[in-house]
């Protein structure tokens, strides 16, 4: 990469994103930050709009502009996400037009323009106000963040597994720095944090640089995440809730010396932790809260009552339960996502995907001898529930898919194909003869969820065709239309053992509705019970996965801290500089 400047001769960069800061603390910096030749520590409470929470995005939380002087946050209102811009010596932000769903946002090298993932495309939108322009389009949905270099280049992420690229600031087509490779078990990169395809913890995550014009990273720290290139000549980054320093001779692109913790007790995130830094030394970190961060099961009843599943906890996602009852296969979210079993009656976990790159959506084989995932790449595979064996592929696209339903006698799979443009479709296979998979639901609504009667002769899904997500149903086997059984929104169908009758989510309720064999509906779904907590935990209400035990009376939720837990207490430090220098310096 052609560059000019300190920034773009090492790419060692940080991952950036957004924060608040409280009012109070706003005549502080007009008085005192000029005048302050040594540093100032200050604790601040976070003061959010009303009924909003600030976007949580993996370690996506803190930005603060190059010169010190403005923040970028995400701010949640209702179903909306917008990015707000604020000046430190402020009492509020500003909202920014037009940028509903914005992700990740980050300052330009000049703090004049902030970029940020939507949709799609990356866009970028003056500080100053106007309207949001088209730098590129994406290759991915789930942009993960970018930097923006004093030559006006911009590194980013474009998605999940999605290796790094490179645009100019004006517009242009995305060029490839380093691809993912999973031969060189290198799938992930967030920024110059590289992760290998084996990686768990952010302990497996490495620092690493590209020098201009190589095509191979070159490894500088092992264990870290979350790196930035200082001003002073140094690499900070994350371990273990600590931010450390240590020389990096630009000239070489090498680190000399040794680590020195510089601030301890900054709150873990997946994938490093919190904190960004101003060229001239403001230093902005989330401190150690001790909140929770693990989720577990529990087994619900028909009347809401809980029963945890003992020992089973992590960072659990999206789960399927075994067709006798004993397991569930499940997600766990990590800087490499694998797929993991967890035995009901004591919770025992066991790994069983090892592979590189994320394994999602894990779904067992009616029989109970295999288990199907997909992947952020557009491959479907199986693998023997017992862990012996190599997994094989069933089918691979140019977008992402996932399975969610087998036909009863094992011979079709349903998958969702996440389409750029069409958002989720949803797609037939038959796993005998050719295995070619055709589309069975692929409209402009976002279509998902689908689930195979317990006879075959039906398919339930999730379509937003009427402006609001409901429950269909449709005939496999006959002639026959769709049918519309949800009256006021619902997801998640899951279809009772006897087939008679359909669950679902409404809102933070679970419903039902009986049908007959034609498939018609015995009056209108009703309501079993409010989606219950348990003690301080609570489903998720994004995602709300859940599925139903082979006897039809109970169902499995995930529990976890209730999401979007505002983070209130934040640490700044002025002139940090001045205190980085005497930490590091040699004694």
């Amino acid at each position: 990469i052609s560059s000019k400047g300190r920034r773009s001769r090492s790419i060692v960069l940080a991952l950036l994103a957004g924060l608040a800061i409280a009012s109070a603390f706003g005549w502080i910096f007009t008085r005192i930050w000029p005048d302050t030749p040594s540093p100032l520590h200050l604790s601040f409470t976070l003061a959010l709009q009303t009924q909003s929470i600030s976007y949580i995005n993996a370690n996506h939380r803190l930005t603060i502009s190059p010169d010190g002087k403005k923040i970028v946050y995400v701010v949640n209102r209702g179903e909306k996400r917008q990015l707000y811009v604020r000046s430190l010596g402020e009492s509020e932000g500003k909202l920014i037009d037009t940028t509903e769903d914005a992700r990740a946002p980050f300052f330009s090298h000049d703090s004049q323009w902030i970029a940020f993932g939507q949709g799609q495309e990356l866009r970028k939108v003056a500080v100053s106000g106007g309207s949001p322009i088209t730098i590129c389009k994406l290759a991915g949905t789930a942009f993960y963040g970018g930097d923006w270099g004093a030559d006006d280049m911009i590194v980013f992420v474009p998605d999940y597994n999605g290796g790094l690229w490179s645009v100019p600031a004006n517009g242009g087509t995305p060029e490839p720095v380093l691809k993912t490779d999973v031969d060189k078990d290198r799938v992930s990169y967030i920024l110059f944090t590289l992760a290998s395809g084996h990686a768990v913890s952010a302990n497996d995550l490495d620092v690493a640089v590209l020098a201009a014009g190589t095509s191979e990273p070159r490894i500088l720290i092992q264990g870290g995440s979350n790196p930035r290139y200082l001003p002073t000549g140094q690499i900070v980054y994350i371990r273990e809730g600590a931010l450390l320093a240590l020389p990096f001779d630009l000239s070489k692109l090498a680190v000399t010396g040794t680590p020195v913790p510089v601030i301890n007790g900054i709150e873990k995130a997946w994938g490093g932790s919190n904190y960004s830094i101003s060229d001239n030394g403001t230093l902005v970190y989330e401190p150690e809260s001790g909140r929770k961060a693990d989720r577990i099961f529990g087994i619900v009843d028909l009347k809401g009552n809980v029963q945890p599943v003992p020992a089973a906890h992590g960072n659990l996602d999206e789960f399927s339960i075994s067709p006798d009852g004993r397991s569930i296969a499940a997600r766990v979210f990590s800087v490499n996502d694998d797929i993991w079993l967890y035995d009901i009656a004591s919770g025992t976990p066991l790994r069983l995907t090892f592979e590189p790159l994320d394994e999602i959506f894990p779904l067992w084989r009616p029989d109970g001898k295999r288990i199907a995932f997909g992947t952020r790449t557009g491959t479907i595979y199986w693998k023997s529930s017992d862990g012996t064996g190599q997994r094989e592929e069933l089918t691979r696209g140019e977008y992402p898919r996932y399975p969610v339903s087998f036909s009863p006698d094992g011979k079709l799979m349903a998958f969702v194909e996440i389409h750029p443009s069409r958002q989720r479709d949803i797609w037939l296979m038959p796993l005998d003869g050719n295995h070619q998979p055709q589309e069975l639901l692929a409209t402009d609504a976002d279509e998902s969820d689908a689930r195979f009667s317990p006879d075959g002769h039906w398919l339930a899904y999730v379509s937003n065709e009427t402006g609001q997500p409901e429950i269909f149903i449709r005939p496999m086997n006959s002639s026959g239309g769709r049918k519309q059984l949800s009256s006021a929104g619902g997801v998640r169908p899951v279809w009772a053992p006897s087939g008679g009758e359909l669950f679902f989510l409404k809102g933070e309720q679970v419903a039902a509705i009986s049908l007959d064999g034609q498939g018609n509906a015995s009056g209108r779904d009703r309501v079993l019970f409010t989606v219950p907590k348990f003690e301080d935990l609570e489903v998720d209400p994004q995602a709300r996965y859940f599925d139903i035990m082979p006897d039809g009376r109970h169902f499995v939720f995930e529990f976890g801290p209730p999401v979007g837990s505002p983070t209130t207490h934040y640490n700044l430090v002025l002139n940090w500089f001045s205190e980085l220098k005497s930490k590091t310096a040699i004694r």
